[in-house]
């Protein structure tokens, strides 16, 4: 299990480019998992299901992580969204 965190925690690494649309990203995805409002629904040696209890809507988080970092998220965002990042 700690491989496939560190893998996440590498990719989630790459895409913080000191971006300030990723930055406000991370900021609300961590004010997410602050408030208790991640709750980790399932978790297997390489896929981790969370639910995201927003503001506006709740969310399916997926995420999985075997040679590469694969996710996805039930909200319309393009791209990593501050669902993911919560996690």
């Amino acid at each position: 299990m700690d491989s496939a965190i560190t893998l996440i925690k590498k990719e989630l690494h790459l895409l913080d480019k000191g971006d300030a649309q990723f930055q406000q990203i991370k900021r609300k995805g961590n004010s997410l998992y602050i408030n208790g409002q991640i709750l980790l629904l399932s978790l297997s040696r390489s896929r981790y299901e969370f639910a995201a209890d927003d503001e506006f809507e709740d969310y399916q988080v997926t995420v999985m992580a075997n040679e590469s970092v694969g996710w996805s998220c039930s909200c319309k965002a393009k791209g990593p969204s501050l669902h993911l990042v919560a996690e």
